[in-house]
């Protein structure tokens, strides 16, 4: 039985393929289709995941002999729609039902037809793509097509019908690779990979042998081939097929046992079910158990705090060993360790434990420094293991001179050595000089008082001072400024006062001041300036008359106007950009265009900036290049002219470019190139492609032959050499237990005859008659032989001296 899940049962037993049994042959290609072959030329093949079957029988077996939904095997095509009474029908329905197979009661009934939604057909016009085009010449689509757009209007996968057009076409020689992940994808497994067309046999391990020296071939008429290009899933390079999935060739030798694991060719093991077994590996993945041999051997001498007992896992053979006796045993006693060092056991997994100590540095306690007073330092003592850290004298007699407001002690420390030290008096230190806590003094043109607060240094007491009180007002355009001589500066003139004004508040009203140096115009005169100067530490304001500069009347540029300012005290004049560009020495107004040539056009605009500025804009029409093939015609008034087709261009399979004009035809061996323009004046290249028998001239020249064109075509034939004497070598002629010493040259006959069929009117009938190229002429040739008990003697052979055409009945 073939399944849809590609596996195959014989009575009910799930068999592995490719398979032989009872004169059928049963293989799988590309783990999509399935295939029943049987003798002489009968084949079954079924592809689950299209729900195709096809039925291949020898033709002259069957003519007339077959019947049912495929029809009768002829050549009449009325009887397609035979039924089982031998008459025929149009009606489709009828016919399907009278060929329906009633056992289980069911009917068949005709599906209503449906209202094709727009859209539902689209996956059809695949048929109608560049892909399927190669095969519209030998299968027509049509049919296909409009059965594929009925499946579509019924919700029916039309996945089934592209590919039986696509198989049919492959069964032409058309390979088709039309699948598409948007259009009936086929999925492979991760071990093998999607071939549309693939040919050749399928291997697996089955087909392979063992060879000397662990060498594995192909056994290439046990795998399976395939007649036709196929479709499916197939294992890639180097790998074979094996349950299903593709494995490497070293895999087909494993054995895999009832747990699962595999063993390698030769690769002995024993059972964890069965200890009592051991098994091997052979060849063929056939595993071979036998019984395990049991050795003598000898129980073994146990230490002390041992006994000796049989082991419980010893299921085929009595084995024995040797277990701790805990009960009797007195163990020796545990070491006290010392200086960090560890316990350690010095014979792990024996019965009678033996301890020692050990020092293991990386597992020292790391101990915390401990804080050394200033006579004495941080030292290392070292011990059998880990080292310790203590504190040592460092010290000496040490004695020092106190700074001011500091009271010298004297004090002997643990470690014998006398100090000197400063300990701080209640004073305050200015500049070196010590005032007890709360006295006052001066200092400069400051009040100081030494205070409860501390210094920087949390030693001393802190002293504060503060600043005489001094009168900082100063009338207006004076500032106070600070004197390096006395304790309080004074009131210096820094500006003049063109006018008072008055205090509202806190804030003066009406003031007017200038800085020293700074002049300016009278308000009430434009012809007198007054400048602010400082005189004896005095700010005052003097006035002087302005003298004006004749006026010059100046020229101005092109583009820009001559403005005079009249309402200060000396008028002064300059030159005005205008609202317009200039070109060639021509004023262009603002916004105004102006056309340079018939490509070049250009506008009078304002630039983007703070300043108003204008620029003459020109902007150039670029006139595109013709293609290859066109020539570039100029046109009055117009910038860019139009392209004309001249000629035709293509390039020749050996890199060569031709060009070919409009309007001509020109041939190149087997092409003929037409140039000619559409209906838009677009270049059109037409090519006529010559197609040869198949001709092989090297076959043709060592036969003897000669190469001739056929009529005016650019297709070659062969020409056959007449019928003639030709000269050739014999190599030894043997008589008996004689032979010719020398090799000898004899003339034959060689070369064509023309045969002919002919009305024989004796006959009244067609007779076929040979021409064979004949010998018509001979010479006897006398040929020395030298026998092998030495004596000499002649033979004759004959030699062609003349050839002709000679005609007989054709046999």
């Amino acid at each position: 039985m073939l399944k849809d899940d590609m596996t195959v049962t014989i009575d009910g037993e799930e068999i592995a393929l490719p398979r032989q049994y009872a004169g059928l042959e049963l293989v799988s290609y590309g783990g999509v289709m399935l295939q029943l072959k049987s003798d002489p030329d009968y084949h079954l093949s079924f592809t689950p995941h299209t729900n195709e079957f096809t039925i291949t029988v020898p033709s002259s077996a069957t003519m007339g002999h077959t019947a049912g939904l495929c029809g009768a095997c002829g050549e009449d095509k009325l009887n397609v729609l035979s039924l089982r009474n031998g008459s025929t029908t149009t009606d489709q329905p009828g016919f399907v039902s009278d060929w329906a197979d009633n056992k289980d009661g069911a009917t068949c009934k005709s599906i209503k037809s449906a209202v094709c939604v727009a859209g539902a057909a689209m996956g059809c016009q695949a048929l109608r793509s560049e892909v399927f085009e190669p095969c519209h010449a030998h299968i027509p689509v049509q049919v296909f097509l409009s059965k594929c757009e009925e499946q579509a209007c019924k919700q029916s996968d039309v996945c089934e019908l592209i590919s039986a057009y696509a198989r049919l076409c492959r069964e032409r020689g058309v390979c088709i690779d039309w699948r598409r992940p948007h259009l009936c994808p086929l999925q492979c497994p991760g071990s093998m990979e999607y071939d549309a067309c693939r040919t050749g046999c399928i291997e697996d391990c089955s087909t392979l042998q063992t060879l000397p020296s662990d060498w594995w071939v192909a056994r290439g008429n046990q795998s399976a081939c395939m007649d036709t290009p196929t479709e499916g899933c197939f294992c890639r390079g180097g790998t074979l097929l094996h349950h299903g999935q593709c494995v490497s060739p070293e895999a087909c030798r494993q054995c895999v046992e009832q747990q699962g694991r595999t063993y390698g060719y030769m690769q002995s093991w024993v059972p964890e079910e069965n200890p009592c077994l051991i098994c091997m590996c052979l060849d063929h993945q056939h595993i071979n158990c036998t019984a395990r041999p049991c050795n003598d051997i000898k129980a073994p001498v146990c230490g002390p705090c041992e006994v000796l007992r049989k082991k419980s896992d010893s299921k085929c053979c009595p084995e024995y060993e040797c277990a701790c006796d805990l009960v009797n045993c007195d163990p020796p006693e545990v070491p006290f360790c010392e200086d960090g060092q560890t316990v350690v056991l010095k014979n792990p997994g024996e019965c009678q434990p033996i301890h020692e100590c050990v020092c293991k540095k990386e597992e020292c306690f790391r101990q915390a420094p401990p804080d050394c007073p200033a006579h004495r330092r941080l030292s290392i003592k070292k011990t059998k293991c880990c080292d310790v850290l203590e504190c040592v004298c460092n010290c000496q007699n040490f004695t020092q001179s106190c700074a001011a407001g500091f009271i010298t002690t004297s004090s002997t420390n643990d470690c014998g050595c006398t100090e000197t030290s400063c300990l701080p008096d209640k004073v305050c230190v200015v500049g070196g000089v010590v005032h007890p806590l709360g006295t006052t003094w001066e200092e400069g043109c400051e009040k100081c008082s030494c205070t409860q607060l501390k210094d920087k240094t949390g030693f001393l007491y802190l002293a504060q001072c503060s600043p005489p009180v001094c009168d900082r007002t100063c009338p207006q355009g004076s500032t106070y400024t600070q004197s390096n001589r006395e304790c309080c500066g004074k009131c210096t003139p820094t500006s003049c006062v063109e006018s008072k004004g008055e205090m509202r508040g806190d804030s003066l009203i009406g003031a007017k001041l200038r800085r020293i140096g700074e002049v300016w115009q009278s308000p009430h005169d434009k012809c007198v300036l007054q400048q602010c100067v400082k005189v004896n530490d005095e700010a005052i304001i003097s006035a002087t008359n302005v003298s004006c500069r004749p006026v010059e009347t100046r020229s101005c540029p092109l583009g820009t106007e001559l403005r005079c300012n009249t309402e200060d005290c000396c008028p002064w004049c300059h030159c005005v950009p205008l609202d317009a560009c200039v070109l060639n020495h021509t004023l262009i107004g603002a916004g105004e265009r102006l056309m340079i040539d018939v490509c070049t056009h250009c506008e009078c605009a304002v630039e983007d900036g703070a300043m108003k500025k204008y620029k003459l804009s020109c902007r150039r029409i670029t006139c595109p290049k013709c293609p290859m093939g066109y020539i570039l015609k100029k046109e009055e008034d117009v910038c860019c002219g139009h392209c004309v087709p001249t000629a035709c261009f293509m390039k020749r399979p050996d890199g060569k470019q031709i060009s070919v004009p409009v309007n001509t035809t020109q041939e190149d061996g087997c092409y003929t190139y037409t140039c000619s323009l559409n209906s838009n004046g677009e270049l059109v290249l037409q090519t006529k492609v010559t197609t040869c028998p198949p001709f092989n001239r090297q076959t043709c020249l060592d036969q003897g032959g000669k190469v001739n064109k056929i009529g005016t075509t650019c297709c070659e034939t062969c020409t056959e050499p007449e019928c003639k004497t030709t000269v050739g070598t014999l190599n030894y002629i043997k008589v008996d237990d004689c032979q010719s010493e020398q090799q000898i040259e004899l003339h034959y006959c060689e070369g064509k005859c023309p045969s002919k069929s002919i009305y024989s009117l004796e006959k009244a009938a067609v007779e076929q008659q040979c021409v064979c190229c004949s010998a018509v002429k001979t010479e006897p040739l006398s040929v020395p032989i030298l026998c092998t008990n030495g004596t000499r003697g002649h033979h004759t052979v004959l030699s062609v001296t003349a050839c002709d055409c000679l005609s007989r009945q054709c046999t």
